[in-house]
């Protein structure tokens, strides 16, 4: 066993194991699937064999990356692209008992208009197993990773851990805020742009006086609870805009949003010149370095925002509104929920919650720019989905909300301690949110 686990750690070794596992789930198909008509011993040789020369083909493309970073990603990539083809065959034989061509793949909308409805339709409990071994590699992976970097003698060191859960507090308020678009079926991408225009804007206010380069040399420092107070109002008009178009122009909310994204930051770089702000007021800055009983402020502030939440979702009729319109929208409203309002009211408080989020990045990080906040939405989104917020609307904790973010810097911290490139952090956030939607669907498909 050790021989084995030893050789699987080399490339070759790992090259192997796929084409196997690939060659496994081919036969699988041969066998369950497709109907290939088989009659006597060569030609079930002929069938057994066939899959192995191709696919070990592709896979050995990888090997033309000689560095490790490179070569896995890669090889995990043609897994997964292989895998896509030969379920999408699977699909399409179980509607037209035919294979996919070049010609079928150019011509998809035509072919689409042919499946008898939806292609989940088709979709069958066994095929779980055609993605069972690139979901158990991909985990594995994560707690190996995770583990060399929880065991690195510096990982438990209190500055680290304070710097953890600094990370968490923030990522956690814009996770809560984007949480009620994500229950209600609903979207905002635009919460990074928004928390780095925040930014940008308590910088300015919060701006020392005589400062080199202050961005209004005659405006006086502003008192730190009135910077957050004019940023969180400024966030909370892009909320209003966002929800009166989701709610009363029935755009679609990732559209909405998308495109209030770009309009945000846009304006953040006409706004700015595309200039880095700094030189802030130590009372300011001082949120990220006090502490109360040990604590650090940044850590109160999510837990207080998290209570406040919480009892917004259980305990008050706003959040039994916001369940009941992810459930089912149109019997929300025809039991009398004002679902317009209730989903301004969603976009407003999660716009409040970016621009939160955002003056406290940048007190911890004593500046800001255009780029400050950049893909947190995407964190955000991953760690909802992972936490229980169901993309089908109606589920979602506050709690589980913070476990979420919680694997997500964890994994980040871990894989830096193991000198992993943070680029490959992208391709297993992708990834994770691929899974939990999927898994997500799967359960809501169960249900029906």
């Amino acid at each position: 066993m050790k021989k084995l686990s030893k050789f699987v750690d080399t490339r070759i070794g790992f090259f192997t194991l796929l084409v196997v596992l690939f060659w496994f789930k081919t036969l699988f198909a041969y066998f369950t699937d497709f109907n290939l008509g088989a009659s006597n011993i060569f030609q079930y040789i002929i069938l057994i064999f066939n899959p192995l020369a191709t696919t070990a083909l592709i896979y050995s493309i990888a090997f033309y990356f000689k560095r490790a970073r490179f070569f896995y990603p890669v090889i995990m990539g043609l897994d997964i692209a292989n895998t896509l083809l030969l379920y999408l065959n699977v699909i399409y034989y179980r509607e037209f008992t035919d294979f996919m061509t070049i010609a079928t793949m150019t011509g998809y909308s035509k072919v689409n208009q042919g499946l008898s409805g939806s292609s989940l339709a088709l979709t069958n409990f066994h095929d779980v197993f055609y993605w069972l071994d690139i979901v158990v590699i991909i985990v594995l992976m994560l707690l190996v990773s995770l583990f060399v970097g929880i065991i690195h003698p510096n990982f438990f060191a209190p500055a680290n851990l304070i710097n953890l859960f600094k990370n968490v507090s923030i990522r956690y308020i814009i996770a809560l805020g984007i949480s009620g678009c994500l229950i209600t079926t609903g979207n905002d991408l635009s919460a990074g742009r928004l928390a780095g225009f925040a930014a940008c804007l308590a910088c300015i206010f919060a701006q020392t006086e005589g400062a080199a380069g202050k961005f209004y040399p005659n405006m006086p420092t502003l008192p730190t609870p009135v910077v957050f107070i004019l940023v969180i109002a400024i966030c909370a008009i892009v909320g209003l805009c966002n929800g009166l178009v989701v709610s009363y122009l029935k755009v679609q909310p990732f559209i909405a949003t998308l495109g209030m994204q770009q309009v945000v930051y846009g304006i953040c770089l006409v706004y700015t010149g595309g200039t880095p702000i700094g030189s802030l007021n130590k009372d300011f800055t001082s949120l990220a370095s006090n502490t109360i009983l040990k604590v650090p402020v940044l850590i109160w502030i999510a837990l207080i925002v998290a209570v406040c939440f919480w009892f917004l979702y259980n305990k008050t009729r706003h959040g039994k509104y916001m369940y009941a319109i992810g459930g089912n929208e149109a019997a929300a409203e025809v039991a009398g929920v004002n679902v317009h309002a209730t989903k301004i009211r969603i976009y407003i408080l999660a716009s409040c919650m970016f621009g939160l989020a955002g003056c406290l990045l940048a007190a911890k990080s004593g500046g800001a720019s255009v780029n400050t906040a950049q893909g947190y939405e995407l964190d955000a989104i991953a760690a909802s989905t992972i936490g229980g917020v169901s993309t089908t609307g109606g589920v979602g904790t506050v709690p589980g909300i913070l476990v979420g973010v919680l694997v997500f810097e964890l994994m980040k911290v871990a894989l830096q301690f193991m000198n992993v490139n943070s680029s490959y952090t992208y391709i297993v956030q992708g990834l994770v949110i691929i899974v939990a939607v999927a898994i997500d669907i799967r359960k809501y498909l169960a249900k029906k």
